[in-house]
């Protein structure tokens, strides 16, 4: 991976972030009239924190990835 792709790929994964903390934040600031209303927002938050664990997880598979080719440049 190059500095520019891991540049492009890192960009993206924190606006997906960003896109999903927003949304949370919208939901939790708005007045629901239902209990079906407040399911629903519940399993769509619930989803966002599954999208925002899955994106953490490919930093962090990024990062051990960049450490790997740092050791193994530096063992060279």
């Amino acid at each position: 991976m190059t500095i520019e792709e891991y540049e492009n790929t890192k960009n993206e994964l924190i606006n997906n972030l960003e896109s999903e903390l927003e949304r949370l934040a919208d939901a939790a600031n708005v007045s629901y009239d239902s209990e079906e209303d407040i399911e629903n927002i519940i399993d769509k938050a619930e989803c966002d924190l599954e999208l925002i664990n899955s994106q953490i997880y490919d930093v962090k598979n990024a990062l051990s990835e960049l450490r790997k080719m740092r050791n193994t440049r530096i063992e060279e």
